[in-house]
């Protein structure tokens, strides 16, 4: 099994896409955190406990020795009083009317590299913050285990492995239109040309 490519990819895409169309467990209700009560606490934690746009870089590797990097930044980590630890990204849209489902693939990847970043045992909750709604409080997630983040791991090495070979085989591997549409997809008008009138 080869884990390397010759050519770009947009990788974000195709990987979120291939994620997304893995079987996975219904998503949780997210639970409403209020503003005041939230800004509240970030102010009496004082700056050791808040931690703005901590940029990471994980090494994960998987079966066979496929090894990836997974980079990124988060834009809120908070260290609350219960010894847990809430990421939260900041959005300028709208909530969508489905919750947390279409940045699934992102909050997955922020409680993989929070768990790395906290010590071990700190229980992470993911959520978002829109900030230009009328209420902008965050809508949160449930801690992940850490069995769903080991298996999250496993899925995005394996995913990547997958994405990068089929890329030298020249395919461009994705979800039917409408699945990517109702995930609000922001490559639609790559792997769906045609529909576009590209």
């Amino acid at each position: 099994m080869r884990c390397s490519s010759r050519r770009p990819i947009p990788f974000t895409c195709s990987l979120a896409l291939l994620l997304l169309g893995a079987a996975r467990a219904p998503a949780q209700q997210p639970d409403e955190v209020l503003v005041a009560e939230l800004a509240r606490l970030l102010a009496a934690a004082g700056p050791n406990r808040v931690h703005r746009e901590i940029p990471f870089l994980l090494r994960l590797e998987g079966e066979g020795g496929c090894k990836i990097h997974l980079k990124g930044q988060v834009d809120l980590i908070f260290e609350d009083d219960e010894g847990g630890a809430m990421v939260i990204d900041y959005k300028t849209g709208e909530r969508q009317p489905e919750g947390l489902a279409s940045y699934q693939f992102q909050l997955d990847c922020y409680a993989l590299a929070a768990h790395h970043l906290v010590k071990k045992g700190v229980p992470v909750r993911t959520g978002v913050a829109f900030l230009q709604q009328r209420s902008p409080e965050p809508e949160m997630r449930s801690p992940s285990s850490d069995e769903d983040l080991r298996a999250f791991e496993r899925r995005l090495v394996q995913a990547t492995s997958q994405l990068l070979e089929a890329t030298d085989r020249g395919e461009w591997p994705g979800l039917p239109r409408n699945r990517c549409s109702e995930i609000r997809c922001g490559y639609l008008y790559r792997c769906h040309a045609s529909a576009h009138g590209l």
